[in-house]
């Protein structure tokens, strides 16, 4: 079983928090109202983070079945579609009760500094506007598996949130890329949510440039450390950039 989190569940996870974690995260999530603690282990905690008009449940703990009991208060939360991330395979099976089933199999991947290298000619970047929103969804389209791909509601969401940023990557004249990341303002890290470059322009360096101008860009606010969620076909161009490896697993979406 599993319940909101009171003022002394948080005053105890704080004590013993992981050094991952600050106290000031800690306290911005409790804020939020939705922290999750678990009755067997009040030290095991869970909470939802949005992504355009997604749930993914984040958590910090170490048995999985307590992590089911947690799933289920968040499934009478919210009608959004709901995922969680980093499920071991031989847990799978664990939460097939309630309908949470495995979709991909992704990498979390971290960066603690600001360096990246990459510069290549006529290339320039210009803040999102709608008159490129089609120009968004083809390379989004051509790149993504079905269901990570944007939908034109999602453009307009996302350009609406105040902590989302859409930049366009451009090169003679056209668009070429895009990157849409997020300072959580919860948790105070950076998130890259999507970037993405038309496929005649891989493997010419505009993807590192791309990247990189997301990366000063959370510089310029000293926001670290940076996160990203990829699947393993995308994770050695983050590692080249000094990107590295936390944990593996599976997405699970709950089927309704």
């Amino acid at each position: 079983m599993a319940h909101f989190a009171t003022i002394l569940d948080l005053k105890r996870i704080i004590k013993h928090r992981p050094s991952y974690i600050t106290e000031e995260e800690l306290y911005n999530i409790y804020n939020d109202g939705y922290m999750v603690v678990s009755d067997v282990n009040p030290l095991h905690f869970s909470y939802p983070v949005r992504y355009y008009d997604n749930i993914m449940i984040r958590y910090h703990i170490k048995d999985y079945d307590e992590l089911n009991e947690m799933l289920k208060i968040f499934l009478d939360l919210f009608n959004e579609d709901i995922y969680v991330s980093n499920i071991p395979e031989e847990k799978l099976e664990i939460f097939k009760s309630i309908k949470f089933y495995p979709i991909f199999k992704t990498n979390t991947l971290i960066k603690k500094d600001f360096e990246i290298e990459g510069i290549v000619p006529n290339c320039y970047f210009i803040p999102y506007s709608n008159i490129y929103s089609q120009d968004i969804l083809n390379i989004d389209n051509s790149f993504f598996y079905d269901i990570f791909k944007l939908k034109p509601h999602h453009i307009i969401e996302m350009s609406k949130d105040p902590y989302i940023k859409i930049t366009l990557l451009m090169h003679n004249g056209n668009c070429i890329g895009y990157s849409i990341y997020r300072l959580n303002h919860t948790l105070g890290f950076g998130y890259i949510i999507k970037m993405a470059v038309d496929k005649d322009y891989h493997h010419k360096g505009f993807g590192s440039m791309l990247l990189r101008e997301v990366i000063n860009s959370f510089k310029s606010k000293g926001v670290l450390p940076i996160c990203i969620d990829c699947i393993d076909s995308s994770t050695s161009f983050f590692e080249k950039h000094g990107f590295k490896k936390i944990s593996s697993g599976f997405i699970l979406k709950h089927e309704i």
